[in-house]
């Protein structure tokens, strides 16, 4: 939670670090792919353009970038292995 403290000019001034950026979001965040061919199961990770973000937050412990297409990618590990389980189950 960010903690505010009033200045001399009136407003209020943060405490936390400076707002990522989308170059420091997709240098995080990978597209996770699984390829099926001939019986073989690999993954493929490939970077993220950053025309394709529409948005991106940073929750401290791992970041969430959306795409301009709707797909959500996380570099938090346990996310990661969920979506490439749920793209290889599907048809």
């Amino acid at each position: 939670m960010t903690t505010l403290k009033p200045t001399a000019e009136g407003g209020q001034a943060s405490d936390s670090k400076p707002a990522m950026t989308v170059q420091e979001a997709i240098k995080r965040v990978k597209r996770v792919t699984v390829h099926e061919d001939k019986g073989q199961t690999r993954t493929v990770t490939a970077p993220l353009k950053e025309k394709e973000v529409l948005a991106f937050k940073d929750y401290g412990s791992h970041v969430v970038v959306v795409t301009v297409d709707g797909q959500k990618f996380s570099n938090a590990p346990a996310a990661a292995a969920a979506a490439a389980a749920a793209e290889a189950e599907a048809p």
